[in-house]
């Protein structure tokens, strides 16, 4: 299992920056690490959820949600038997407003050989992940 992981402090309350990283469909609008986003299922996104997400130079995955805590944190999973992700939303109070936490977990027989591959570009994509949401919530919560 190998864990890449970046946090950042939002001068933002935490109710905003949590209602922008569950509105999964309009990150489009504040990272350029996923260029498209759509739910495949119906109702207020949470445990279950299931929703394709595309990134730049990459094919469509699904991803499902498979922690949900309200206000806090959700993670969801994607990827088949080789290597699986489970990436981490965490939003929680801090001095200055909020403190937002993302990582991204690899698993698999295929991890081992991948993470040292992965590790650069995928710190780089949730550094990418964090400014955004940061100048977003910042500007526009």
């Amino acid at each position: 299992m190998y864990t890449i992981k970046d946090t950042i402090e939002i001068q933002s309350d935490p109710a905003s920056v949590w209602s922008a990283v569950t509105d999964v469909e309009n990150w489009p609008q504040w990272t350029p690490t996923v260029t498209s986003v759509e739910r495949i299922d119906s109702g207020p996104f949470g445990l279950e959820s299931v929703t394709r997400v595309k990134q730049p130079g990459q094919r469509a995955k699904l991803w499902r949600v498979i922690r949900f805590d309200e206000g806090h944190q959700f993670a969801w999973q994607s990827g088949g038997s080789g290597l699986q992700m489970e990436a981490a939303h965490i939003v929680r109070k801090s001095a200055r407003g909020a403190e937002s936490s993302i990582s991204l977990r690899l698993n698999g027989r295929l991890a081992p050989f991948l993470a040292p591959l992965l590790y650069l570009p995928i710190r780089l994509a949730l550094k990418q992940e964090s400014a955004g949401l940061k100048s977003w919530c910042e500007a526009h919560l």
